[in-house]
């Protein structure tokens, strides 16, 4: 009889513990449908911490954390980084957490519109891609796909055009540095200058000399 009420104890308190991160879940959902994002996240959070392997709560966090990223976004508050690298994370718990393709399809739809909005294009184009494959005929995930891969190429060109600036300014200067004399060149006057002032030096060398093999030749002989 002992064992038996402890086993009915055991699974009533089961039973609460199940409802409370239900309850947590309903909670955010109303919060969340009031746009109370902030308040829904943390009820969605506290439904987690009650089971860390609950679907539908990871899914709604990630929800509630991605709508607040929208908004500071538009305001251009740096949070937005934060709470869009939070929702990806619940995100992809979330995918792993359901063998529904339904289930997980969505939460990689979301996943990739939250790497979109974080500009993490290649990873946004291959959530979106891989939800494709579990719900071939979304429009929106297809669209969103669409977008994120016209963005890349418009980034890839971007990239392209940049690097072809770099590569133009780098021969450019490896011209003029081709061009540039090592050492600061003389012009043909200032050559000539030196010139006719090494010729005057020259001039006046053999002048001194020839003074003075006239002078030697002159000297008295002496007179033994």
């Amino acid at each position: 009889m002992k064992k038996i009420l402890v086993l009915l104890f055991i699974t009533s308190s089961f039973n609460l513990w199940s409802q409370n991160k239900v309850e947590l879940l309903n909670k955010g959902i109303e919060m969340y449908e009031q746009e109370n994002y902030g308040e829904a996240e943390d009820y969605f959070k506290q439904s987690v911490e009650k089971d860390n392997q609950y679907y539908k709560a990871n899914l709604n966090a990630g929800h509630s954390l991605f709508r607040q990223a929208i908004s500071l976004l538009k305001s251009k508050d740096t949070l937005a980084v934060k709470k869009l690298e939070e929702a990806q994370m619940f995100y992809k718990n979330s995918s792993s957490l359901t063998e529904n393709d339904n289930q997980k399809a969505e939460s990689l739809y979301n996943e990739g519109n939250s790497q979109l909005l974080s500009q993490e294009l290649d990873k946004a184009i291959e959530s979106y891609k891989k939800s494709l494959r579990l719900q071939p005929e979304n429009y929106n995930t297809k669209h969103n796909l669409a977008l994120a891969q016209s963005l890349k190429k418009k980034q890839e060109k971007k990239e392209e055009e940049k690097e072809e600036e770099k590569e133009e300014e780098r021969n450019e200067k490896k011209e003029e540095e081709k061009q540039e004399p090592k050492e600061q060149e003389l012009s043909k006057e200032e050559i000539e200058q030196i010139l006719q002032a090494l010729e005057t030096e020259e001039k006046e060398v053999q002048e001194d000399l020839q003074k003075k093999k006239a002078i030697g030749n002159n000297k008295l002989l002496k007179d033994w």
